[in-house]
């Protein structure tokens, strides 16, 4: 999933953790949304095979760029300005294995995903009955599509 996803269900996850366990201390709060944000990332990249996933960048394709630009680094962007202040750790939890292998070994230490092969391993063991539909450009409107309802919903319930 795309960045714009995971930020969104790291709030969502402290946010109703906050409402289910409101008594617990701000540091219990902190940790178990970290360990659940963390969570989460493997469970959406388990379902990115039914969201328009492309394995390399495609800068040449007009529309793997506009929805690039538009969606992800955009949407990205406008999520850090409105939410980082207060939702910072929960967003970085939320996409540290995406930072740690496609921002860190990548191209400062020049080698491959350490975490996301992992991710493939469970996806392929428990989700393994879902289409791959990572090449089909009509599939951006589910992750859109859920983070819509995920923004919309933050909106109202703030």
């Amino acid at each position: 999933m795309q960045s714009t996803t995971h930020f969104l269900v790291g709030i969502w996850i402290y946010k109703i953790f906050l409402l289910c366990a409101p008594n617990f201390s701000t540091w219990s709060l902190i940790t178990i949304s970290i360990l659940l944000a963390l969570l989460s990332h493997l469970i959406l990249d388990c379902f990115a095979k039914i969201t328009y996933h492309v394995p390399n960048a495609q800068w040449k394709d007009l529309f793997w760029l506009s929805y690039h630009i538009i969606f992800v680094y955009i949407g990205s962007l406008l999520l850090i300005i409105f939410y980082l202040p207060q939702y910072w750790w929960v967003m970085l939890a939320a996409t540290l294995p995406d930072i740690i292998d496609w921002y860190i070994m990548r191209p400062i230490f020049k080698k491959g995903p350490y975490i996301h092969p992992y991710i493939d391993k469970v996806r392929n063991t428990w989700f393994s009955w879902l289409p791959d539909l990572t090449s089909k450009k009509w599939t951006v409107v589910l992750e859109i599509g859920f983070d819509a309802i995920l923004l919309l919903l933050l909106i109202l319930f703030p």
